[in-house]
């Protein structure tokens, strides 16, 4: 099958999507770089920065266990008027 587009807009509408799939893959790698730096970093940035991780990491797995934990309880309990 043949891939070029039959009109015009079609190819101008393929470059754009290109382009901006270059952009976010460009954008993606950056945001990885800056991960990596904070993760393996020594500096007491990088410490700092992994100590919020961490604590935020922490308070979202407590808002989510304590979600399913209430999801299961109202299924315990069942109607009760």
């Amino acid at each position: 099958m043949d891939d070029a587009p039959k009109f015009a807009a079609d190819a101008i509408v393929t470059q754009q999507a290109r382009s901006k799939t270059a952009e976010l893959q460009r954008l993606a790698e950056d945001e990885i770089d800056v991960a990596r730096a904070v993760l393996a970093g020594s500096c007491e940035r990088s410490l700092a920065q992994r100590n919020a991780i961490l604590a935020f990491s922490v308070r979202v797995v407590s808002v989510a266990v304590l979600y399913f934990r209430q999801i299961v309880l109202a299924r315990r309990m069942g109607r009760f008027e």
